[in-house]
């Protein structure tokens, strides 16, 4: 039988519900804050347990800003997604403390880890096996494998083989040749990316900047990591790349979008990388010395080709989808510029004139020469970074200003506020200055604490060799050989510079930040005489 309510047990009802929200949220954000006032205040949420999920998924430097507003820069607070608990950390001491003096047992960033290689598609049993550590005899009996006499698991081993692959010496020597030799390639006049070019004609060429950017770094990177040989047996490789690279945000919170693209994309990756992975070892000409490594180390412990597909693209994502982006600002800002380009080709001409130089050799002397350049890159970096550090506590620890931090919650460093805070970068630090880093006062700032633009302590980013080879050096070839000229008609937001996406999906929170959907900076390019 239909159950009928009247207009008054409905109104009651409403009312009821209206009276237990009003008593818990009181309860919630005052009541209990004045009754543990030593404890971190929570930023206040009108939904229960959904707490601040909507604004976490969709407009993360948003919801940053409304918690900067709510509570002093100095001061951590609770921030609640979908029912996890997390520390929202901006005050520059606190954030060195977790940076650089937390130790292992106060925090754990594996948790971390392992979530994203399941997304990934990396197998438990594979996760489990990279969280063990080996045994002596298994070290003995495999004397071809990287040295390991602290017998560290394979997860802590893969850091390193990414250090030591990544920071200077002769295996990121010879990854930087083959990466600056593409794009040196890539940025001769008839050799340009054809998915960048709208139209070509006999000495002009109208092209899209921010996919000159993104498909030259994309091949330069692949062919310098994997070798030449994973395009040959997958050409589509940087397209399904970009087309993951458009959808991380949904890939890595599982939300789904149109068509699924983030999900089939990285299936095309892992397939490509499987079929790369079944080739003979003398097939797989010019890989790096890491995936030579990894390969060895990973079959040695007894992981199959899926899993080590998974580690692989982990690692390329992590060297391709921030460095472009970094770029693709300091490019536009290069086209937008006139007295900044020609500040920049002034300094470079008598660089490019010394002869027999190699393309390493080149770029170590345009970062120490090339200053306008130097602090461009710098710069970018600062004005358009808005990455996260996490970590997971595993036991309650005091923050340097004595706040108290509960385990079981995370922790996360928000990198930007340090980069925007007007008491360091002065009462411009909101709006992009390229020539903020020349001279003394440029330089004391590059050693500041708060510029922490690859994060800091054991986690620094160890591609920030890389990026900066590649930024410097691709901006450098695209003044030098190019007459850069803004077409007429061809961008969304007329001449202007392209705007920043603050959305999540495109670099809050991951990152350097894309450029706004639909925005872009098409150029037309002519040769230098």
């Amino acid at each position: 039988m239909p159950i009928h309510l009247s207009h008054e047990a409905v109104l009651g009802g409403l009312a009821a519900l209206g009276f237990f929200w009003a008593f818990w949220y009181k309860w919630r954000f005052t009541i209990w804050p004045m009754l543990h006032p030593n404890e971190v205040k929570e930023l206040p949420y009108y939904v229960p347990y959904l707490g601040h999920a909507y604004s976490f998924l969709t407009n993360l430097g948003g919801l940053f800003e409304y918690g900067k507003r709510t509570f002093s820069s100095a001061q951590t607070y609770l921030l609640t997604v979908a029912g996890e608990k997390m520390y929202i950390m901006s005050h520059p001491p606190n954030v060195h403390q977790v940076l650089n003096r937390l130790s292992r047992d106060e925090h754990d960033h594996d948790k971390n880890y392992h979530l994203l290689m399941r997304r990934f598609g990396i197998s438990e049993a594979a996760i489990t096996m990279l969280s063990q550590k080996p045994t002596v005899s298994f070290v003995q009996a495999n004397p071809n494998l990287e040295p390991n006499p602290q017998l560290k698991t394979m997860g802590d081993m893969a850091h390193i083989l990414v250090r030591k692959q990544l920071n200077p010496g002769p295996a990121y020597d010879a990854f930087e040749a083959v990466f600056l030799d593409n794009i040196d390639k890539a940025m001769s006049f008839d050799e340009l990316p054809p998915e960048a070019l709208l139209s070509s004609l006999e000495n002009t060429k109208t092209a899209s900047l921010l996919e000159l950017v993104r498909w030259t770094f994309g091949r330069a990177t692949v062919d310098a990591f994997f070798g030449p040989a994973l395009l040959r047996v997958a050409p589509d490789f940087v397209h399904n790349y970009n087309t993951f690279d458009d959808n991380i945000w949904t890939f890595l919170y599982k939300l789904p979008t149109l068509g699924g693209n983030g999900n089939k994309s990285i299936k095309k990756l892992r397939t490509a990388v499987v079929a790369y992975l079944g080739l003979p070892e003398a097939e797989r000409d010019g890989a790096s010395w890491m995936v030579k490594t990894v390969i060895t180390e990973m079959t040695a412990r007894g992981m199959g080709v899926h899993d080590i597909a998974g580690w692989l693209i982990i690692i390329h994502w992590g060297m391709t989808s921030n460095p472009w982006r970094l770029v693709a600002w300091m490019a536009v800002h290069l086209a937008h510029d006139a007295s900044l380009r020609e500040a920049v080709r002034e300094e470079l001409a008598p660089i490019l004139a010394i002869p027999g130089l190699t393309n390493v050799q080149l770029q170590a002397t345009v970062s120490t020469e090339a200053k306008h350049l130097v602090s461009l890159y710098n710069e970018s970096l600062r004005f358009y970074n808005d990455a996260i550090s996490v970590r997971e506590l595993t036991r309650d620890v005091q923050s340097a200003t004595g706040e108290t931090l509960r385990k079981g919650n995370m922790v996360m460093l928000i990198h930007r506020h340090l980069l925007m805070d007007e008491q360091v970068w002065g009462p411009d630090a909101k709006t992009f200055q390229p020539a903020r880093f020349l001279g003394k006062e440029g330089e004391a700032l590059l050693r500041n604490k708060n510029f922490t633009p690859y994060g800091g302590g054991p986690a620094l980013c160890p591609g920030r060799f890389m990026s900066k080879s590649g930024a410097l050096m691709f901006a450098a070839w695209l003044v030098s050989r190019f007459n850069l000229e803004i077409a007429q008609g061809k961008n969304k937001n007329g001449k202007g510079m392209p705007r920043v996406d603050l959305q999540t999906k495109n670099g809050t929170g991951v990152g350097i930040m894309g450029v706004k959907d639909g925005d872009d900076c098409v150029v037309v390019l002519s040769k230098r005489g």
